[in-house]
């Protein structure tokens, strides 16, 4: 399990190969957990360790899992029992999908205006609910752009040689 990235991760995988990926919208891996992003920043870690002990019986599942469909199937089963009990959420999510939605490219402080929060607050809801700082956030939704084209033209290139 990895949690909100800044830097590259490697992950040791044992035994067979296989991974399903789920990502999360700002804040929902928070809302999922209860777990403050700061304990997860930049780091992998086993899912026993984060989700405990139910994460046996989804391993095993998972590892008996004949194709990726049925894989996805287990993971989308456990994370929709897992959304009973969802921490509530609050216009400080909403703020957050409108800083995505506009790659990075808001001001901060009108960010934190739409979270009904202080500047101050606002940073602060953003270290316990993303592991970072807004304005390292924004940052990095403004990088995802320029690195997508970039790869995009990198593999246009490769295709083409």
């Amino acid at each position: 399990m990895v949690g909100p990235q800044y830097t590259r991760v490697n992950l040791i995988v044992k035994k067979r190969l296989k991974a399903v990926r789920v990502d999360f919208h700002p804040g929902g891996l928070y809302r999922l957990l209860g777990i403050p992003m700061k304990y997860l920043f930049d780091g992998g870690f086993n899912a026993l360790d984060v989700l405990g002990n139910k994460m046996h019986g989804i391993n095993e599942q998972f590892l008996d899992a004949p194709d990726i469909d049925t894989s996805k199937g287990i993971v989308e089963k456990f994370l929709l029992k897992k959304c009973n009990h969802l921490k509530t959420s609050l216009p400080f999510d909403m703020a957050m999908r409108e800083l995505m939605r506009n790659n990075g490219n808001f001001p901060i402080e009108k960010i934190a205006s739409l979270a009904c929060l202080s500047f101050r607050q606002f940073e602060r809801k953003c270290i316990e609910r993303i592991g970072m700082r807004p304005k390292s956030l924004a940052l990095v939704y403004e990088m995802r752009v320029p690195i997508r084209t970039m790869l995009i033209e990198l593999s246009l290139e490769s295709k083409g040689s």
